[in-house]
């Protein structure tokens, strides 16, 4: 992908940057002299609770956090909590760890307002809460690309907390101000639903005929850039190709059920050309959700070259890789012909998750940080 810088100038990037640490620091600064003015107590129950919106109650990020959680730490260490547009976010916060005690929040900065005012004003009320409250932060940035969702992770972790996040640590530090970043993370998997998808798998492949063609899947939302890159799969003798998004509503049950029974799962984080002041970073193809659910799935990843990705995996190994449009189409031209392949580098794909995922980042950050 070409480089393209944002609208957005990098000066002015770079100021609103260090405007967010500042006053981020300021908030929290302020929040800890109230507490020692009011003579607070921490809370001492060791737990994190982590505020989602409604669609996010319902991702299998948050599904499997929550699973993966209770069998690492045991139930109840990690809480979901459902955020009502119509009421007052901080309240929501404020009733829930006061009613559990717990010491620590896990924030994902999609559940703020998308409302620019908004999102200020719950961030200054999260920060300045939780410096009152002594309350660890931890902030989720799942797309690092969005230069909105980093200037609220840099707000919210200005004094303390850690900022998680899929893009490598190394290339996110010159963007966060501060080298509390835990980088590299994949999606956490819970050993419960890792078990019902090796059963998926092989009923699928007990079930599966010879000389079928080839199954292919690509998974996410198909924007003019991503349907030029697949435009050379459509008519291919041979293959049978579909395409699946979770934006369209689908099940997580169907979902998992679609890539199981897939021979090979494309997947691309390439980004939209269109121009925008607050998205950057269109150089990078960052590890997505995605790409740790297929490897969990039990079928063959095919991505784009992604940063962070080597950290683990091996190209030709653990996963397939393709540049273009072009290679894509000779890439699946071979495994048409070469179909041992695939069963192979999907074994070892899955069998290498299941080793990253027990010492899963972003659960070890939970834990370590939050004294679980």
């Amino acid at each position: 992908m070409t480089p393209k810088s944002s609208i957005l100038s990098r000066t002015a990037e770079i100021t609103l940057r260090y405007l967010c640490k500042s006053l981020g620091k300021f908030i929290w600064y302020l929040g800890m002299i109230i507490r020692v003015l009011r003579m607070r107590k921490s809370n001492s129950s060791f737990g994190t609770i982590v505020p989602v919106g409604e669609a996010g109650g319902k991702s299998i990020f948050f599904e499997e956090l929550v699973s993966a959680s209770n069998e690492t730490f045991g139930a109840g260490h990690l809480m979901l909590i459902s955020i009502d547009k119509k009421r007052s976010f901080f309240k929501q916060i404020n009733e829930r760890l006061i009613l559990q005690g717990f010491n620590s929040i896990f924030m994902d900065t999609r559940t703020f307002s998308r409302v620019t005012i908004l999102l200020i004003l719950q961030m200054i009320e999260v920060v300045l809460f939780c410096a009152i409250k002594d309350i660890r932060v931890t902030c989720l940035l799942t797309d690092a690309s969005l230069v909105k969702h980093r200037l609220a992770a840099i707000f919210l972790t200005a004094k303390s907390g850690y900022v998680v996040t899929f893009l490598l640590q190394s290339e996110l530090a010159r963007k966060i101000p501060h080298k509390r970043i835990v980088g590299g993370a994949l999606i956490p998997i819970s050993k419960q639903t890792i078990k019902e998808l090796e059963f998926q798998k092989r009923e699928q492949s007990r079930s599966r005929l010879k000389g079928l063609p080839l199954r292919s899947t690509f998974v996410g939302s198909l924007y003019p850039e991503r349907m030029e890159l697949l435009a050379g799969l459509n008519g291919v003798t041979g293959l049978e190709f579909r395409t699946v998004s979770k934006n369209l509503g689908l099940s997580n049950e169907n979902y998992w059920r679609t890539l199981t029974t897939s021979d090979i799962v494309i997947v691309t984080t390439a980004q939209t050309n269109i121009e925008n002041n607050w998205i950057d970073l269109h150089e990078y193809n960052q590890v997505t959700f995605r790409i740790g659910e297929v490897f969990a799935s039990g079928s063959a990843l095919v991505c784009q070259k992604t940063q962070g990705l080597e950290l683990d995996f091996i190209a030709g190994v653990h996963y397939f890789e393709f540049i273009d449009s072009e290679s894509l189409k000779s890439l699946v031209l071979q495994l048409i012909k070469e179909p041992s392949k695939i069963d192979s580098v999907a074994e070892n794909g899955h069998l290498k998750f299941l080793e990253v995922n027990r010492h899963n980042k972003i659960l070890r950050e939970i834990c370590e940080k939050h004294q679980l």
